[in-house]
């Protein structure tokens, strides 16, 4: 038990030098740079050291949200001076914004509303029952679990769109929860694979580009500490976002072709940290399979399969 104690005390020791050593970097990473050119070349070395030092879920799930946070701040790819700057289709109404953070000079700081429509939902009436059951899917802030949406848990049939307050929304939309708890700690986004329809819940932004769509959707996840601080709540505690507070959102837009650019470096990232919990998950597998088999060899037996134990619970 004395070296089971000690055992324990070194391993807490080498976690938490990890987790200081993970948390000054991330930090850094997410302040203001006074030199773009220095910060980049920290946050390409930081990006491939830290998949070393991560040792637990949550070390990972901040990995990710820096990610994001670095692909808004123009931080994540070099810029191209041979992009064509943004300008054209977005409406000047983002010229009043306050810069939140130096964007790159080919960059622009946009409202939300000046990416495109704006559209809500609605709930058709229960009580019509040819308004359910149909092949529209129907989407809530429940399905908003992965990034792409082709499906829902509901669906609903082309009348009650036709005689309810409910909405088409094209495909390669971008779909945002604006009421529910979920958002006293998360921002749900996604991209519509398919002509769905929402609740009242949730807003759908159609862009004036489909191209955008990709970028926005990982802009709006990197925004998420941002979009959170407009949350508010009512007095029985249900969580929003008002109106004015999404539509004059800002948002850093790049050049188109850099946000191609940025999207296939986020998701290259991205699968990274999706390795990295796998291999977490197997170390974790591999070290309980270690410690059972030690177990048996100390107390000069085997300890019961897999099998023998649910035979053993029936029983």
């Amino acid at each position: 038990m004395a070296l089971c104690d000690q055992l324990e005390a070194a391993r807490q020791e080498r976690l938490q030098s990890r987790e200081r050593l993970v948390a000054a970097t991330l930090q850094r990473l997410n302040q203001p740079a006074e030199d773009p050119a220095s910060f980049r070349q920290d946050a390409s070395f930081a990006l491939q050291v830290l998949p070393n030092l991560t040792a637990t879920p949550a070390q990972i799930k901040q990995l990710r949200q820096t990610i994001l946070n670095l692909a808004v701040r123009g931080k994540l790819v070099e810029q191209d001076p041979e992009d064509e700057p943004v300008q054209g289709f977005i409406v000047e109404t983002g010229n009043h914004l306050r810069p939140k953070w130096h964007i790159p000079g080919s960059w622009k700081w946009v409202c939300l509303s000046d990416l495109g429509r704006l559209k809500g939902g609605g709930t058709p009436s229960k009580a019509r029952v040819d308004f359910w059951n149909g092949d529209i899917p129907w989407v809530s802030p429940k399905d908003m679990k992965v990034d792409y949406l082709n499906g829902a848990q509901l669906s609903i049939t082309r009348a009650a769109i036709e005689n309810s307050a409910v909405n088409l929304v094209e495909p390669r939309s971008i779909l945002f929860v604006v009421r529910g708890m979920i958002l006293a700690h998360s921002f749900p986004v996604a991209i519509s694979m398919a002509p769905l329809t929402i609740n009242q819940d949730m807003k759908a932004l159609v862009p004036r580009q489909v191209e955008m769509s990709e970028y926005l959707l990982r802009a709006l996840k990197g925004l998420k500490p941002e979009m959170l601080q407009k949350v508010q709540r009512s007095s029985h505690g249900t969580c929003r976002i008002e109106g004015k507070d999404y539509i004059e959102f800002p948002i850093p837009l790049p050049p188109l072709a850099e946000q191609h650019r940025i999207a296939a470096k986020v998701d290259e990232l991205m699968a990274l940290c999706d390795q990295l919990e796998q291999q977490l998950n197997q170390a974790d597998q591999q070290r309980r399979r270690l410690l059972e088999a030690v177990l048996a060899e100390a107390l000069g037996g085997r300890l019961p399969t897999e099998q023998e134990e649910n035979h053993a619970a029936i029983a």
